[in-house]
Protein backbone atom coordinates (compact mmCIF):
# COMPACT_ATOMS: atom_id res chain seq x y z
CA UNK A 1 0.00 0.00 0.00
CA UNK A 2 1.65 3.42 -0.89
CA UNK A 3 1.05 6.06 2.14
CA UNK A 4 -0.96 8.90 1.87
CA UNK A 5 1.00 11.65 1.18
CA UNK A 6 0.38 15.06 2.58
CA UNK A 7 -1.39 17.70 -0.02
CA UNK A 8 0.81 20.75 -0.19
CA UNK A 9 -1.22 23.91 0.77
CA UNK A 10 -3.30 26.27 -1.99
CA UNK A 11 -1.72 29.25 -2.64
CA UNK A 12 -1.71 32.43 -0.87
CA UNK A 13 -2.04 35.85 -2.17
CA UNK A 14 1.18 36.51 -2.71
CA UNK A 15 2.02 33.35 -4.78
CA UNK A 16 -0.43 34.79 -7.38
CA UNK A 17 2.26 37.87 -6.85
CA UNK A 18 5.20 35.71 -7.96
CA UNK A 19 3.27 34.34 -11.19
CA UNK A 20 2.45 37.87 -12.12
CA UNK A 21 5.75 39.01 -11.62
CA UNK A 22 7.03 35.82 -13.53
CA UNK A 23 4.30 36.82 -16.42
CA UNK A 24 5.90 40.30 -16.59
CA UNK A 25 8.97 38.91 -16.45
CA UNK A 26 8.63 37.30 -20.06
CA UNK A 27 6.49 40.51 -21.17
CA UNK A 28 9.21 43.06 -20.06
CA UNK A 29 12.59 41.73 -19.50
CA UNK A 30 13.44 41.22 -23.47
CA UNK A 31 13.49 45.08 -23.89
CA UNK A 32 15.70 45.49 -21.26
CA UNK A 33 17.73 43.09 -21.82
CA UNK A 34 17.46 44.15 -25.60
CA UNK A 35 20.31 47.24 -24.36
CA UNK A 36 22.69 44.91 -22.67
CA UNK A 37 22.45 41.46 -24.65
CA UNK A 38 21.45 40.21 -27.93
CA UNK A 39 18.68 38.01 -29.03
CA UNK A 40 20.61 35.07 -28.63
CA UNK A 41 21.25 35.20 -24.36
CA UNK A 42 17.23 36.82 -24.37
CA UNK A 43 15.84 33.55 -25.86
CA UNK A 44 18.14 31.27 -23.70
CA UNK A 45 17.36 33.60 -20.60
CA UNK A 46 13.40 33.02 -21.33
CA UNK A 47 13.74 29.11 -22.09
CA UNK A 48 15.95 29.02 -18.67
CA UNK A 49 13.19 31.42 -16.55
CA UNK A 50 10.52 29.13 -18.16
CA UNK A 51 12.10 25.78 -16.94
CA UNK A 52 13.14 27.21 -13.22
CA UNK A 53 9.70 29.03 -12.50
CA UNK A 54 7.95 25.74 -13.15
CA UNK A 55 10.07 24.07 -10.98
CA UNK A 56 9.93 26.95 -8.23
CA UNK A 57 6.14 26.99 -9.15
CA UNK A 58 5.49 23.31 -8.61
CA UNK A 59 8.21 22.67 -5.78
CA UNK A 60 6.35 25.42 -3.81
CA UNK A 61 3.12 25.10 -4.48
CA UNK A 62 1.89 22.49 -6.68
CA UNK A 63 2.04 20.86 -9.92
CA UNK A 64 -0.50 21.87 -12.64
CA UNK A 65 -0.70 22.46 -15.69
CA UNK A 66 -2.30 26.01 -15.84
CA UNK A 67 1.64 27.63 -14.94
CA UNK A 68 2.85 26.26 -18.49
CA UNK A 69 -0.23 27.43 -20.38
CA UNK A 70 0.11 30.72 -18.88
CA UNK A 71 3.92 30.92 -19.69
CA UNK A 72 2.93 30.31 -23.18
CA UNK A 73 0.18 32.99 -23.28
CA UNK A 74 2.94 35.37 -21.74
CA UNK A 75 5.21 34.80 -24.47
CA UNK A 76 2.49 34.63 -27.31
CA UNK A 77 2.26 38.59 -25.63
CA UNK A 78 5.69 39.18 -25.86
CA UNK A 79 6.20 37.24 -29.34
CA UNK A 80 3.75 39.86 -30.30
CA UNK A 81 5.11 42.85 -29.28
CA UNK A 82 9.26 42.52 -29.80
CA UNK A 83 10.11 39.69 -31.94
CA UNK A 84 9.43 38.56 -35.98
CA UNK A 85 7.14 36.38 -36.87
CA UNK A 86 9.55 33.04 -36.77
CA UNK A 87 9.74 33.26 -33.02
CA UNK A 88 6.66 31.04 -32.90
CA UNK A 89 8.72 28.47 -32.75
CA UNK A 90 9.79 28.86 -29.61
CA UNK A 91 6.32 29.03 -28.08
CA UNK A 92 5.78 25.54 -27.40
CA UNK A 93 9.50 25.03 -26.46
CA UNK A 94 8.91 27.70 -23.76
CA UNK A 95 5.19 25.32 -22.86
CA UNK A 96 7.43 22.09 -22.40
CA UNK A 97 9.83 23.57 -20.50
CA UNK A 98 7.85 25.21 -17.97
CA UNK A 99 5.93 21.99 -17.97
CA UNK A 100 8.95 19.76 -17.26
CA UNK A 101 10.50 22.11 -14.95
CA UNK A 102 6.77 21.29 -12.92
CA UNK A 103 7.22 18.07 -13.48
CA UNK A 104 10.84 17.66 -11.63
CA UNK A 105 9.63 20.02 -9.21
CA UNK A 106 6.77 18.03 -7.77
CA UNK A 107 6.83 14.68 -9.20
CA UNK A 108 3.97 13.39 -7.15
CA UNK A 109 1.77 15.92 -8.61
CA UNK A 110 2.87 15.16 -11.90
CA UNK A 111 1.51 11.25 -11.54
CA UNK A 112 -1.90 12.31 -10.20
CA UNK A 113 -2.42 15.28 -13.04
CA UNK A 114 -5.78 14.67 -14.34
CA UNK A 115 -6.71 12.37 -11.86
CA UNK A 116 -9.95 13.33 -9.52
CA UNK A 117 -9.68 13.90 -6.07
Amino acid sequence: MEKEQPKKSSRKPWSYGMIVAFLLMIILLPPLLHLFAGGGVILVALLLMALVFGFLDAKIFRFTASFPLLVGAAYFIAMQMYFNAGTWIYLPIMVILAFVGGALGDPQGMRSLGEED
